[in-house]
């Protein structure tokens, strides 16, 4: 029997030796290039933008995938065709480095924060640093190698990944989201859900509540659930409970993340361009309510998703919202309703609404939708938003 050690070597021999195709050239494979040029592999690009570039598969041994690509891209059907192995980046980091300890964290919505949560708590109690990568925008081969990490994983790079072997797993939450991308909720229900069969200890709090924790109101309750657990796991839970309540009380949201953009003493304005999907919108939403809840106030939403948002507002604390670029007029009896254009509009329309209102009102950002292709990502979205807000808040 061949053992793990035995695996490990067999494919450096295979790594230093063989030929590997790209597909798709997002940030993720970008930084996996540059480690294959420092080790001189052999290696060819295939990307959507360059039109005229035919593969040449002759010697291809592995096809490394980027999250942004489809599995029916015509990519990879030639490669599955060619019984030619599919990875993602992930899978390689996986292949070629022998990881300490790995927390993986996958959910529709809370990943980014739950894992910052985790990676400043563990970090504080631990000689030992973590590095934080994955979905939250750091490519795994930007880490240093043989350390411990704290991965996010989106649907996008669990769909593709086989070999991934975590020392916990976190599934925070499963909504309907990316069914575009994955063709139906089972489908996408069936790839979150694979970060369990990846892992040696398994937190699954999908059925615990999602609505905002009691006190710490930027996670929801299955979130803190989880955050508890996994540091229980890792550590004395004599100390745990105390590194929890300090984390949490010292935490400061990262950018576009219910960020606050603007406030004075008559409105709020809040960017939550990290808000990709109506999950994301709802919970932003009872963030809002709860936070305000003993105040008379307004709450204003400019979101780009329309088609399940719900019919009774009043749960939510809806005072108004403004739909971009929504062909759908199926609620325009709704006065509570405005459709604009773009981005720029329902900022100018929101702003006038709270400059006539007396009474103090919020504004949420929330688009529940993904930022490409009209944006780079969720964060030049959120510079956009920002932009926008700071120049109609400094004109004269």
């Amino acid at each position: 029997m061949i053992n793990s050690r035995d695996k490990h070597d067999n494919f450096l021999i295979q790594w230093m030796n063989g030929q590997y195709l790209l597909c798709g050239f997002g940030i993720s494979l970008q930084s996996l290039a540059r480690k294959m040029t420092n080790d001189n592999i052999d290696y060819q690009i295939y990307d959507d933008h360059t039109h005229n570039f035919v593969p040449n598969w002759t010697n291809v041994k592995y096809v490394i995938v980027s999250p942004g690509i489809s599995s029916s891209h015509h990519i990879l059907q030639t490669a599955k065709k060619k019984n030619i192995e599919i990875l993602s980046d992930i899978d390689l980091f996986f292949m070629l480095y022998e990881p300490q300890y790995v927390i993986g964290c996958t959910g529709s919505f809370g990943k980014s924060t739950t894992v910052k949560i985790l990676h400043e708590a563990l970090n504080h109690a631990s000689s030992s640093k973590f590095q934080l990568c994955g979905n939250i925008g750091i490519p795994v081969f930007d880490c240093k190698p043989q350390g411990k990490y704290i991965m996010e994983l989106s649907s996008y790079q669990l769909e593709h990944s086989s070999k991934i072997q975590l020392n916990i797993g976190i599934l925070l939450n499963i909504y309907k989201h990316h069914l575009d991308r994955h063709g139906s909720f089972n489908q996408y229900k069936k790839i979150k859900q694979k970060i369990l069969h990846f892992s040696k200890n398994k937190i699954d709090v999908s059925n615990d509540l999602n609505t905002p924790h009691e006190q710490y109101s930027f996670i929801s309750q299955g979130a803190y659930n989880a955050i508890k657990r996994t540091i229980y796991l890792y550590m004395n839970k004599s100390t745990a409970e105390q590194l929890i309540h300090n984390t949490l009380q010292n935490y400061k949201a990262m950018p576009y993340r219910c960020s606050v953009s603007f406030k004075n003493e008559k409105y709020m304005i809040i960017n939550n361009s990290k808000a990709t999907s109506v999950s994301a919108i709802y919970y932003s939403l009872l963030q809002q309510k709860k936070l305000w809840k003993n105040t008379q106030h307004y709450i204003l939403l400019i979101c780009e998703k329309f088609d399940v948002l719900p019919e009774n507002f009043d749960q939510y604390g809806l005072t108004h919202v403004f739909f971009i670029k929504v062909n759908d007029t199926s609620c325009a009896n709704f006065n509570k309703y405005t459709y604009v254009s773009n981005l720029k509009e329902a900022v100018q329309k929101s702003y006038l609404f709270v400059k006539k209102s007396s009474t103090f009102t919020v504004i949420l950002y929330a688009p529940g939708v993904i930022s490409f292709p009209q944006y780079d990502n969720f964060e030049h979205r959120g510079k956009v938003f920002d932009q926008l807000i700071y120049e109609i808040t400094h004109s004269a």
